[in-house]
Parts: C-alpha cells; structure tokens; sequence
C-alpha cells in the first residue's frame, strides 16, 4: 500500500472521534464489537460509522489514484455526486441500523465491522 493511502486510511481513521478513540486504546479496531457499541454515545456511534465509510471508501481506490491526493480527492467527490460508492447510504443509515442490529443478543459479540457489512447487505436485499 502506497505511503499516501496509508495516510488517507489514517486521516480517515480520525474522523472516529475522541470518545470513540478512547475506546480503541483499550481495544483494538478489529474487536470492537455489540458491546462497545452500546457503551457508545449517539455521537461516538455516528462518528465510528462515518469513519469506517471513509475509510472504506478510500481503500477501494485504486492504487494509480490513491497515489495522488488531488486525484484521490477529485474521485471521492466524483464517487459521492454519481452516488456509486460500494457502501452508498448515508451514514446516519448505517448508524441507526446497527442499533437495531445490535440489540439482538446473539449479535452482540459480532465485530462492529461485521455489523456494518451486515447491515448493508441487508439493505441491498
């Protein structure tokens, strides 16, 4: 992965929030789960959402783009106005919907990043 990604990938990775950065020197990303997410304020849930979908959104660029940040910027906002990213909703959508999702018991132990892609398959259907 190119360095300038790397950065993007961090840069997106801010927009997590202090509250539910706090969170995440306890635990690693990938183990946050239904019971970090019910700990979290309504405000530290939509900033994980809207971190995860920029992140998401700038590791799908390809590698030609993603090199260059006026390319990557200029192809974000292409993506954003065509409305053809990958994870296309908004993301109070996606926030919402894993309250749901996360209010299932036997959900509660599945990976935050997990939900979301649930979540998202689900509204596809």
């Amino acid at each position: 992965m190119s360095g300038r990604r790397t950065l993007l990938l961090l840069l997106a990775g801010a927009l997590l929030g202090a509250g539910a950065a706090s969170a995440l020197a306890d635990r690693h990303w990938l183990l946050l789960d239904g019971r970090d997410w019910q700990r979290f304020s309504g405000a530290e849930r939509e900033a994980w959402t809207q971190g995860f979908l920029a992140g998401h959104a700038v590791g799908r660029l390809p590698d030609s783009v993603a090199r260059d940040t006026l390319a990557s910027a200029a192809e974000l906002e292409r993506q954003r106005q065509e409305g053809t990213f990958a994870l296309p909703y908004a993301s109070p959508v996606y926030t919402a919907r894993l309250g749901d999702y996360y209010r299932w018991e036997n959900h509660q132990a599945h990976p935050l990043w997990r939900g979301l892609l649930n979540v998202h398959a689900e509204l596809r259907r």
